[in-house]
């Protein structure tokens, strides 16, 4: 997709062999919702609904599916279209953008007193991907939002056929999304004691070394943070943890 300046937003593909228009960026996929589509018409309607207006409202409307990783990540990347001055003047009405993501805060001083344009673009980016991100977690969360598989388009949280699984979790066995639900609780439950906040898909990367060290194992052997994430906690998968963040 491209800005009709012709800057670059995202690099994308369209699923091959699907016959609906769908954005879908692969380096996504170990995010939070990177395994996942929204169809783009529903999407729209529930916008225009809430008063929302996306950055990206026409590109979206040549498109039937978007992956949900793929729309926040084009909605931060819409602000590298902002102008020196209006990426500068916006971030002078919201100062605490950068005192919330700088540390020293005489050094976030310095730089609300005198910011770059680049520096600038880079923040109200972050912002955007971070608001925008939990309106659509509230809306998947509230069901006003469905997120459906790629490939099938069928509900990413719909039952799955019955099937015949042996052995325990470290045989390959249904257990180990259990195991691996409990290691993302005990992380959680870390975070909160030091005030910390994780993402899913960072809950799913330190869960992975830990199931290893654990011997936890999947259907093919090892698991990695993507397998844990799309099997394991993403959506309604871990429910006790997310209801708890």
């Amino acid at each position: 997709l491209h800005r009709p300046d012709g800057g670059s937003i995202i690099e994308g593909a369209y699923l091959e062999g699907c016959e609906m228009k769908t954005l879908f960026h692969h380096e996504l996929c170990s995010r939070e919702f990177g395994t996942a589509v929204l169809h783009v018409p529903t999407l729209l309607a529930w916008a225009k609904s809430k008063g929302l207006v996306f950055p990206v409202d026409s590109l979206l409307a040549d498109l039937d599916y978007v992956q949900a990783e793929a729309l926040i990540a084009v909605v931060a990347n819409s602000c590298g279209g902002l102008s020196d001055r209006d990426a500068v003047g916006r971030l002078a009405a919201a100062p605490d953008l950068v005192r919330k993501s700088i540390a020293d805060q005489a050094l976030a001083a310095d730089i609300i007193a005198d910011p770059s344009a680049d520096y600038a673009r880079g923040v109200l980016g972050a912002e955007a991907s971070h608001q925008w991100r939990k309106v659509l977690d509230h809306a998947i969360d509230g069901h006003e939002l469905v997120l459906r598989d790629p490939h099938s388009l069928l509900p990413v949280d719909a039952p799955a056929p019955a099937k015949v699984v042996a052995g325990d979790a470290a045989d390959g066995g249904d257990d180990w999304q259990t195991k691996c639900r409990q290691i993302a609780d005990e992380l959680h439950a870390k975070d909160i004691d030091i005030g910390a906040w994780s993402s899913v898909s960072d809950i799913a990367d330190r869960v992975a070394p830990i199931a290893d060290e654990r011997a936890i194992r999947g259907p093919n052997g090892k698991l990695t943070a993507g397998n844990i994430l799309r099997e394991a906690l993403q959506g309604k998968k871990w429910n006790t943890g997310r209801n708890k963040r």
